[in-house]
Order: C-alpha cells, then sequence, then structure tokens
C-alpha cells in the first residue's frame, strides 16, 4: 500500500480529533462540521512537506476523513494505522502536484 505524506498528516489530524475524550458524545452533524477545520488543517501541512495539493484532492482527503471519524465514532477502531491509512487513500484521482 502506497500512502503519500499528506495522507499521513491527513491520519494524524483524524487521531487528534478522536482522541478528545467528547469525540464520541459527538453527533453525527457536529462530526460533520470538523470539515472546514480539517480542510484548513491540510492546506497548513501543505507548506510543511513541500508538496502543491489540488482544491479537489484536499477536498476528498478532507470528506475521506470525516468518514473515517464517523465510522470511528460508531465503533470502528481508530487504532489500526492501516485500516485508516486504506479509508484514506481509496480515492479515483489521486491527483495531486509536487
Amino acid at each position: 500500500m502506497s500512502v503519500t505524506p499528506i495522507e499521513i498528516q491527513t491520519a494524524s489530524i483524524c487521531l487528534d480529533i478522536a482522541a478528545f475524550e467528547e469525540f464520541h458524545q459527538l453527533t453525527e452533524q457536529e462530526v460533520r462540521e470538523y470539515l472546514p477545520s480539517i480542510q484548513d488543517k491540510i492546506w497548513e501541512h501543505e507548506f510543511q512537506i513541500n508538496y502543491h495539493l489540488t482544491e479537489g484532492y484536499v477536498n476528498h482527503l478532507a470528506e475521506r476523513a470525516v468518514d473515517v471519524l464517523l465510522t470511528c465514532r460508531r465503533g470502528a477502531p481508530l487504532y489500526d494505522a492501516t485500516w485508516v491509512f486504506k479509508q484514506l487513500s481509496v480515492r479515483d484521482d489521486p491527483t495531486y502536484i509536487h
């Protein structure tokens, strides 16, 4: 499985959000409201990893991150990093410019 640096960063964002004690008490809508924040955090990491990302790719990753969080909120184990990476890397068009 090939994982890009930004997918690793996005997985880290998921872990940070899910680490809060209140995470499992959030409603589905409250989890979905994290989308803009996740997008912002992905863009912040663009400079650190020296990649030039497309808006479509950032949106895709952020939406996949929300899906991962929703699945984990329903009881999926977030401690399995391979599963998280696999969920984030599922994509039709892996286009990002570097």
